[in-house]
């Protein structure tokens, strides 16, 4: 056994920036509902985290399968010893606890529906779930521990730390659509030397939910950032022209006994709309196939690289998405209540029991982020950039649009920013200039990631 050196120890603070569904496993409310501690506090299982940033440290290439086995801990049945399924495991070097939430911290949960939809926007049959999700605001905090024995140099809790920082980090279901996703606000670093008598005393009375001093800790800041980049950012602002629905449907009734609409625009935090990842993806996935041809087999070949797949019976065959879309919030938008009828064709009239109401919004501007990822073949890295540049310019250009009632004009946006960068141009000229902004920005990834992996 080698000697133990070094305990490492860092307090991560962070803040949940889209909604979180971390399952427990019950369906008492809905299909999914959220985990919570016997004080009924939702908070996020240390296994959880083991998980995610066990797949951030891989997409960073810093590690290979051996160190992550190594540190992250594995389990592998072998069955050829003796002809027996023979567990062969390794315990984890890195101890992750859980994220609980701050005192004082307060929360909501709520439910979110969603849909699968086919190619006419008709909810495909057996496709319909709901989930509880705790709404975004709430602030969290964990701890990481890792010893550090003799001979080892590689800091493990620096490159975890930076993955926090690099925002390569989100937790529970649909994170590849928006969800779970945080923001780091603090991490604290604190170490003790267990080969000098002193540490070891301040080692024994030293707790991790005591308040840590400050003075006897480093702050992890933004320096780590850029070293481990794994992925592509695209960041559009944009502005909505007109209105936007996304629909929540509702049988409630309002406080003075009037029926509230028969559905609503999606919202968090009671009063923000907000366009779901799974809407953004849905529209790109969609609009990309009437791009290519529908069934060519380059298009089969670039949706099943970039948005994943399930395959097989009973979805044995399945990979993950490699592309992600934000949940973006409209900002300055102005709600409008409008009761709409349906009008029989033949006679003019209305028809009768086809009077509905809505709750959408209209105008204002939002923020989608895309980040994805080059697969290791880079096959069809060029199609894929060709696709997604054509999808924008369509967007801005009016012929892509987002969520329900597209028919009659909703859902428009215009792009304004790119990166920061003020827009202000034909789609034509948005897709040359996104085109040639995005074989930039990719222009480091490989590099950083081969640098790492041959270190």
């Amino acid at each position: 056994m080698k000697r133990l050196i070094t305990k490492k120890y860092i307090r991560v603070t962070f803040q949940l920036t889209s909604p979180l569904s971390i399952g427990s496993g019950k369906n008492q409310n809905t299909d999914s509902d959220i985990m919570l501690d016997n004080s009924g506090k939702p908070f996020i299982p240390g296994s959880a985290l083991a998980g995610v940033l066990r797949e951030a440290v891989a997409e960073t290439g810093r590690m290979d399968s051996k160190e992550l086995d190594q540190y992250f801990g594995v389990v592998k049945i072998n069955t050829e010893i003796g002809g027996k399924k023979d567990q062969l495991a390794s315990e984890s070097r890195i101890v992750f606890y859980d994220a609980v939430l701050l005192p004082g911290e307060s929360f909501v949960i709520s439910q979110r529906d969603g849909v699968a939809l086919d190619e006419y926007k008709t909810a495909v049959p057996g496709a319909k779930f709901d989930m509880e999700i705790i709404e975004p605001g709430p602030r969290f905090e964990t701890f990481l521990v890792q010893n550090v024995e003799e001979g080892e140099a590689l800091d493990v809790l620096e490159l975890l730390s930076a993955c926090f920082l690099e925002g390569n980090v989100s937790f529970g279901a649909k994170t590849m659509r928006g969800m779970g996703e945080i923001r780091t606000e603090e991490i604290l670093s604190r170490e003790f030397d267990m080969t000098k008598a002193d540490d070891v005393v301040e080692w024994v009375d030293f707790s991790i939910y005591d308040p840590w001093d400050r003075q006897k800790c480093t702050s992890i800041s933004s320096a780590v950032q850029g070293r481990y980049k794994a992925y592509s950012t695209l960041c559009l602002a944009l502005r909505l022209e007109g209105g936007i629905s996304i629909r929540r449907y509702t049988t409630q009734v309002s406080n003075n006994r009037q029926a509230m609409p028969d559905y609503e625009q999606l919202t968090v935090n009671c009063d923000i709309p907000v366009i779901p990842g799974t809407s953004w993806a849905g529209a790109f996935r969609h609009h990309m196939s009437t791009l290519m041809g529908g069934s060519s087999e380059t298009w089969e070949a670039v949706r099943d690289t970039y948005f994943g797949y399930v395959k097989g019976k009973e979805g044995t065959d399945k990979a993950r998405s490699r592309i992600s879309f934000s949940e973006s919030k409209l900002i300055g938008g102005k709600s409008k209540v409008i009761s709409r009828n349906a009008i029989d064709r033949f006679s003019g009239g209305a028809a009768d029991t086809a009077l509905f109401t809505e709750k959408t919004y209209y105008g204002g501007k939002t923020e989608l982020v895309i980040r994805f990822r080059i697969p290791d073949t880079r096959a069809y890295e060029e199609d894929f950039l060709r696709l997604l540049s054509a999808c924008v310019a369509d967007l801005h250009g009016g012929y892509m649009a987002i969520g329900g009632l597209t028919a009659v004009g909703r859902g428009l946006f215009t792009v304004v920013e790119i990166d920061g960068e003020r827009f202000d141009g034909s789609p034509e000229d948005l897709y040359k200039k996104l085109l040639a902004h995005l074989r930039e920005n990719l222009k480091e990834i490989p590099e950083n990631v081969a640098e790492a992996r041959n270190e």
